[in-house]
């Protein structure tokens, strides 16, 4: 009789708990990794069928014949309790989805057509950890135990996120005018939120991503960045900077007001010449008359300027314009973190990410329209034709790693700005309520060892959150075009 013999003996005679713990660590081993095995490495179901096997051979033990061999016995009711526990699962996984298919099914067409042009935006405007539930659950299509491990959660807890985040979209929507429960918005979100992907895209994308990747991977501004970002990796830094800052002045009127600018310094520091002579004028007299005269004729074509705008902004369907006066510029020192109510509140806690290199803050404070952020790939696209593959399979590694995007792209070139100049203040200029929903607003932005910028921001109110909106028309010419 073996030793295994002898403690099952002992645990059904005795009812030694001793006994069958000598049993449990002599097979554990065999037990859980035949289990491990079968289930394709599914660590918690096969910590379950261990569980299983275990509490089986318990009950069972007074019925197992004097001469068996456990480890037999063992491994055979293991591959029986993981194929029962298999197709458990399986059956859950398809209750699930019949059920999901059939609460889509009693929704109409026409209530998934008012739900679809909405939900990505809805989606959006959720907190960022609910954001990443909805996502995981209904476009990833993992289970609750896989969404609790990811979210570092129970799976208790990961329900009841998920819960949540449906019942904030479910507001969301009702809002809006559509009435659904969420039940069928869960349904419906099942149902349609993830399209049947084109046969070819996947090598496509890939092929391109790795270009994109790859882009800026160019000495100059592997340099550039090595100067200004000391905290962020600079590989992965460099394909984020070719998606250019959200904003960009219009280069005539900047011109313009740079020349004037400069001009009306060095006349104000010019020193005041003597009278002129009754003969002819001396050359400092002169020059300070060119001068003024420049300065005169730069005043004419921003005045120009300034009225063709205004014509154009008037032939615009804008339902209501509010410009305000200048206000007192507000120092970087004072901007905080003060959230996303309105848009003022949205604008400085933009620049306060940017400031503090707050990436996540600056995610949530914006909104790239899908045109945009392909717009910005076709051009790193373009570039990557010139980057070393090599080098581009490492970017392209560190920015999976990280998780980072066209927003990391618009945020990082202004946190260089910012170390290598310094933002010193900002005054907003003009305010334009465009919709009830959507506002404008213009500011100068300073800085301690750089001109002044002007630059224009587009705000969307998303539920009860304000953001940034980068459309096509935001970015610049050469990449609109």
């Amino acid at each position: 009789m073996t030793d295994a013999n002898q403690l099952l003996r002992a645990y059904v005679a005795e009812n030694s708990e001793e006994a069958f713990r000598g049993l449990v660590e002599g097979h554990i081993g065999l037990v859980y990794s035949t289990a491990l095995r079968i289930v394709r490495g599914d660590v918690a179901l096969a910590r379950d069928i261990t569980q299983i096997v275990f509490t089986d051979l318990a009950r069972k033990a007074g019925t197992l014949p004097a001469d068996v061999v456990l480890s037999g016995w063992l491994h055979r009711h293991t591959n029986f309790t993981a194929s029962k526990v298999l197709r458990s699962e399986s059956r859950r996984r398809m209750r699930e989805k019949e059920a999901a298919e059939m609460n889509a099914d009693k929704e109409s067409d026409t209530v998934w057509e008012q739900l679809m042009p909405q939900l990505d935006a809805a989606i959006g405007s959720l907190p960022a950890r609910d954001r990443d539930a909805v996502v995981m659950r209904f476009f990833d299509k993992q289970d609750f135990r896989s969404l609790a491990s990811s979210l570092k959660l129970s799976e208790d807890a990961a329900q009841k996120r998920v819960s949540r985040a449906l019942e904030k979209l479910r507001r969301y929507f009702e809002r809006r005018g559509v009435a659904v429960s969420t039940v069928t918005l869960s349904g419906l979100i099942t149902a349609h939120a993830v399209s049947a992907v084109p046969a070819t895209l996947a090598s496509a994308v890939a092929g391109a991503a790795v270009a994109q990747a790859g882009a800026a991977a160019t000495p100059f501004l592997i340099s550039l960045f090595m100067a200004n970002i000391k905290t962020v990796a600079v590989s992965a830094v460099i394909v984020a900077a070719v998606t250019i800052p959200v904003v960009f002045q219009h280069n005539s009127i900047a011109r313009l007001r740079a020349d004037n600018q400069r001009l009306q310094q060095q006349i104000a520091t010019q020193a005041e010449p003597p009278p002129a002579p009754a003969i002819a004028p001396s050359a400092d007299n002169r020059e300070l008359l060119q001068l003024r005269a420049e300065v005169a004729r730069l005043r004419r074509e921003q005045m120009q300027m300034a009225k063709v705008e205004g014509e154009k902004k008037s032939s615009s369907p804008i339902t209501q314009a509010v410009p305000s006066g200048p206000q007192e510029s507000v120092p970087s020192e004072t901007w905080a973190d003060r959230g996303f109510a309105t848009p003022m509140d949205t604008l400085q806690t933009a620049h306060w990410a940017i400031r503090n290199a707050n990436v996540e803050k600056f995610r949530e404070s914006i909104m790239i329209t899908d045109d945009a952020r392909r717009k910005l790939h076709d051009v790193i696209a373009k570039m990557a034709a010139k980057a070393d593959p090599a080098e581009a399979a490492k970017v392209l590694d560190e920015i999976e790693k990280r998780g980072w995007d066209a927003e990391e792209g618009l945020l990082f070139p202004m946190i260089a700005q910012n170390q290598k100049h310094g933002y010193k203040s900002y005054r907003v200029l003009t305010e334009n309520v465009t919709q009830p929903d959507e506002q404008q607003i213009t500011i100068q932005l300073e800085m301690n060892t750089a001109p002044a910028e002007t630059r224009q921001f587009h705000f969307k109110q998303f539920g009860n959150a304000w953001k940034q909106v980068i459309d096509v028309a935001d970015l610049p010419p050469e990449v609109r075009n």
